[in-house]
């Protein structure tokens, strides 16, 4: 396991794990518990499994219609990602609601470490 090489801060946007979907542990980052890449505990009945399509999020018992099971946190922007010719961010949400301007409004989790990034996926 390779260290990640973060001194004083372990933060999501510049750690080199990050950028690998590689989470911070203490057998191979010095911050220990308040690095921002660290994986936090996964509410009961969810797991991330890695398929041939990337990392996701899989529940293991039955959660019914309407259950908040995290907050999709990240960036929020009016960035059309649907008009990219060069795919940025794999971790993009599009909201039903549009912004007083009359645009669409994008969350994009691309930078954020919270598990719920990895539910935007239909693998």
């Amino acid at each position: 396991v390779d260290w990640c090489g973060c001194e004083g801060s372990c933060e999501a946007y510049v750690c080199p794990n990050s950028r690998t979907d590689i989470f911070c542990a203490p057998n191979n980052c010095l911050v220990g518990l308040f690095s921002g890449n660290r994986l936090r505990e996964l509410p009961h009945g969810l797991e991330l499994r890695k398929t041939s399509r990337g990392v996701g999020v899989f529940a293991t018992r039955f959660f019914s219609s309407h259950t908040v099971i995290g907050e999709y946190s990240g960036v929020m922007t009016t960035h059309d990602f649907n008009k990219d010719k060069v795919r940025t961010s794999d971790y993009v949400l599009k909201l039903n609601k549009r912004s007083i301007k009359g645009k669409r409004v994008y969350i994009d989790a691309k930078n954020c470490r919270a598990i719920s990034r990895f539910m935007n996926h239909a693998c």
